[in-house]
């Protein structure tokens, strides 16, 4: 499952521009903001990207490409739960919208 979304992250971050970097290439400090702030429940070794959207690169915000899900640091804005993960278990399907950058659209 790393493998594959490795390369899944290599590609979209070609097509659209580098955004999520491999947890290799990113510093401890940066990965242990985005843990704390947003990834509590996401185990460090299951890590295999990050996208940091912060202005300053702390990675307090943005997203966490996992094994196990993708995790947000606004999801919970979306859910009523605290909860700022999408889990992969249970996913059948993902679709993206021919706009390049708008949304994807995932079903389970």
């Amino acid at each position: 499952m790393r493998e594959q979304l490795s390369e899944l992250m290599k590609k979209v971050s070609a097509e659209n521009g580098a955004r999520f970097k491999p947890e290799v290439q990113l510093s401890e400090k940066v990965i242990k903001n985005a843990l704390a702030s947003y990834g509590s429940v996401c185990s460090r070794s299951d890590i295999v990207g990050i996208w940091d959207t912060t202005l300053m690169g702390s990675g307090k915000g943005g997203y966490i490409l996992a094994i196990d899900g993708l995790y947000g640091s606004d999801f919970d804005k979306l859910r009523s739960s605290k909860v700022k993960k999408v889990p992969f278990k249970g996913l059948c399907g993902v679709r993206q919208s021919g706009v390049k950058d708008a949304f994807i659209t995932a079903a389970y």
